[in-house]
């Protein structure tokens, strides 16, 4: 692992209801505004090492307001 070079944090975000943004990279503030609009999808946050390409899944977790999709 690195440990003498920065990490930089990744975001992706998944999920049925998310359509397009499925499987896309988030900017940090991004799933707190998604999190409004979609009842649930999930974020992996990943540790890339910018000078080794290293990387780490270092956390998930499910967002959402928890409503289910309209048509459900």
């Amino acid at each position: 692992m690195c440990h003498a070079v920065r990490l930089t944090l990744v975001r992706y975000v998944y999920g049925d209801e998310v359509g397009r943004l499925d499987g896309r990279v988030a900017a940090p503030a991004e799933p707190a505004e998604m999190a409004r609009r979609y009842g649930e999808f999930r974020v992996y946050v990943v540790e890339v090492c910018q000078s080794c390409a290293w990387n780490h899944l270092s956390r998930s977790y499910v967002l959402g307001h928890g409503d289910p999709p309209p048509g459900r």
